[in-house]
C-alpha cells in the first residue's frame, strides 16, 4: 500500500529521525513511507523545523551527531555543516523559532547546507534575474542567498539578504516571496521594493509598487506598507511608517531629486549615499532650501551646485566636508 504524508505520525517520524526508540510496526511504517521522494522532502522539513528549536534552546546539544544520523536516514548526499551559536546571537534563534516557524526549515538550510546560491555585489552594483524571473539589484558590498529548491519545490520563495537590495518580484499568488534579514521578514506576492539590512541598525524597507508586510522578529511588530511608503526604526523605538524618499535609490536609478528641501535634509541624504560626513560652521546653512535634480552626478558636482545656489564655500579634510557661509533665516 502506498502511503502519503497524511498517513504518518509526525511525533513518531521525528523520534525515528532522531534515533529514538520506536516500535517495530512504527519503524516499518515510517521506512515504507520514506521510500517516496515527496515524503522524504516532507521528512526533511519536519526534522529541520525541530532542529531550529534545538538551536534556540539554552545549553549545548550534539547537533553534529544528530545531523549525521539523519543524513543517512533521509538520503542526504551533501555533507552537512553546523555553525556555533554564540550567546549574543541566541536571542535571534529564540525569536525565530516562535515567530517564523512556518519557514524555519528554509532558514536552517541556509545555514547547514553546502548548495546555497550566493549572489554578490563587491565593488559595483550588480543585477541578477532569479529562477522565478524576479529581478534583484544589489548595492556594492551586499549579497542575496537562497536554495535552488526554493523556486520549484517549496511553497514559499525565500531569499536571505545582507546589505542593500532592490527587488522587482515576479507575481505569483500561490507562492509568496519572502526576504529574510537578521532581524526581519519581508513578505510579498509581486511588487517593487528596497530593503536595507545592515548589522548595526534595524532593517528598513521602502515600497515603490504593490504592498509589503514587514515582521520584526525580536519585537513581533508587523507593518504593512503601500506604494510610496517606507518603514524606519530608531534604536529601542517602534517602527514608523512615512512617505518614502526615493533618493535612497540613487545607487540604482542614478537620479536624485530635491524640491524645496532644506540643506539639512540634503546633507543627510548625501552623507548616506556617498558615505561622507557633512557638517557646517553655521547652523543657519541647514535652513537653506534647494530645488534640483541630479542625474548620475558626482558628489563634487552636487556640492558645487549647492555652493553656487547659496553663495557658500566648502572644504574637504580627512573625509569630512564642511560648509561655510551666511546661511538662511
Amino acid at each position: 500500500m502506498e502511503l502519503n504524508q497524511d498517513d504518518i505520525n509526525e511525533a513518531e517520524l521525528l523520534a525515528y529521525l532522531k534515533g529514538e526508540e520506536v516500535t517495530a510496526d512504527q519503524r516499518l511504517n515510517i521506512e515504507r513511507w520514506l521510500e517516496d521522494e515527496t515524503n522524504r522532502m516532507e521528512a526533511r522539513r519536519i526534522y529541520q523545523a525541530w532542529e531550529l528549536s534545538l538551536l534556540a534552546a539554552p545549553g549545548t546539544a550534539d547537533v553534529d551527531r544528530a545531523l549525521k544520523d539523519v543524513k543517512t536516514r533521509l538520503g542526504w548526499e551533501a555533507d552537512i555543516k553546523t555553525m556555533p551559536i554564540s550567546g549574543a546571537s541566541r536571542w535571534w534563534w529564540a525569536a525565530a523559532s516562535v515567530i517564523v516557524l512556518g519557514i524555519a526549515f528554509v532558514s536552517v538550510r541556509y545555514l547547514l547546507t553546502d548548495n546555497t546560491v550566493v549572489l554578490q555585489a563587491q565593488e559595483k552594483v550588480e543585477e541578477y534575474t532569479l529562477e522565478d524571473k524576479t529581478l534583484v539589484s544589489l548595492k556594492e558590498g551586499s549579497e542575496v542567498s537562497y536554495l535552488p529548491t526554493t523556486f520549484n519545490e517549496l511553497d514559499i520563495r525565500t531569499v536571505g539578504l545582507k546589505g542593500e537590495a532592490f527587488f522587482e518580484v515576479a507575481h505569483n499568488e500561490e507562492k509568496p516571496f519572502v526576504v529574510t534579514t537578521s532581524d526581519a521578514e519581508i513578505k510579498v506576492l509581486g511588487t517593487k521594493f528596497l530593503v536595507q539590512a545592515f548589522d548595526n541598525k534595524p532593517t528598513e524597507v521602502l515600497v515603490k509598487e504593490g504592498k509589503v508586510q514587514v515582521t520584526y522578529l525580536l519585537s513581533g511588530d508587523v507593518v504593512v506598507l503601500k506604494a510610496e511608503e517606507e518603514v524606519v526604526v530608531a534604536e529601542n523605538e517602534a517602527p514608523v511608517v512615512k512617505t518614502s524618499d526615493d533618493n535612497q535609490l540613487y545607487w540604482k536609478t542614478g537620479v536624485m531629486t530635491f524640491k524645496e528641501v532644506s540643506l539639512g535634509k540634503v546633507f543627510e541624504t548625501l552623507s548616506q549615499e556617498f558615505e561622507m560626513e557633512i557638517t557646517t560652521k553655521n547652523e543657519a546653512i541647514l535652513s537653506c532650501k534647494i530645488t534640483a535634480t541630479f542625474k548620475k552626478q558626482s558628489l563634487n558636482t552636487i556640492i558645487e551646485v549647492i555652493e553656487t545656489t547659496h553663495n557658500l564655500n566648502s572644504t574637504n579634510k580627512e573625509g569630512i566636508i564642511t560648509f561655510e557661509g551666511d546661511g538662511c533665516q
